[in-house]
């Protein structure tokens, strides 16, 4: 059986990148859009709640999608879920089949503007309101 029959949702998938270094050496990163891909995602209950590592950080939603490129740095957005980071990845059983990504609730990040159309087009509706 396919997983993508199961999919019910969609992701964006954001990953970290260095917008500048100050003179100090300092970096300042903004989370850019890598893509959307579709994805079936349920929250878990109070019995299936999972805690990794020593810092103990409690995985609220499992995230089901194709194999990819994914990092635990990266930030999710699911469609009327909101903002989460990523506590592990698993390759189900090693298979090759899908991955099943562990997830706790996050603020929303600062994302990079995604294109100047946005802002020009808002910039010339609020002109016009005037």
């Amino acid at each position: 059986m396919s997983i993508e029959g199961l999919y019910n949702s969609y992701f964006s998938l954001y990953t970290n990148s260095i917008v500048s270094t100050d003179t100090y050496g300092g970096v300042n990163r903004v989370m850019v859009l890598v893509g959307t891909f579709p994805c079936y995602v349920t929250a878990l209950n109070g019995d299936e709640l999972v805690a990794y590592g020593k810092t103990n950080v409690v995985s609220t939603h499992m995230l089901f999608c194709k194999i990819m490129d994914i990092k635990s740095s990266d930030v999710v957005y699911i469609d009327e879920w909101g903002w989460f980071n990523i506590s592990f990845i698993d390759n189900a059983n090693n298979m090759g089949h899908h991955n099943e990504i562990y997830l706790y609730q996050a603020a929303a990040p600062q994302v990079e503007a995604e294109s100047s159309t946005s802002s020009e087009s808002s910039s010339s509706s609020s002109s016009s309101e005037s």
